[in-house]
């Protein structure tokens, strides 16, 4: 996880923040830091209402990515609308082979 996102496993602390918002329309917003640097890796959005069954198939579309100096990238991704009002969100990092 800490080499997909570009976050140090040394250095403890919050490192890069996370962001999650909703919008309006009930899409998903979220930002979170990564590596380009980490190309055989693969990072997969999941969502679930309860904790217990995720789900992948709610396409997330890339909409913004920020290359600060010194950092690694930040990415911004928009679900579809029409998502449940409450979920939970988190990356999925598998190795790609």
């Amino acid at each position: 996880m800490e080499y997909a996102l570009g976050t140090s496993d040394r250095e403890p602390g919050p490192g890069e923040a996370f962001d999650l918002a909703r919008t309006t329309g009930g899409s998903l917003i979220l930002t979170y830091p990564w590596n380009p640097a980490a190309d055989d890796v693969s990072i997969a959005i999941e969502s679930s209402p309860d904790l217990e069954h995720w789900d992948t198939t709610n396409p997330w579309t890339a909409t913004a990515r920020e290359a600060p100096t010194g950092g690694p990238v930040r990415v911004t991704v928009t679900s579809q609308p029409g998502m449940a009002r409450h979920q939970f969100v988190r990356l999925r990092v598998t190795t790609r082979g």
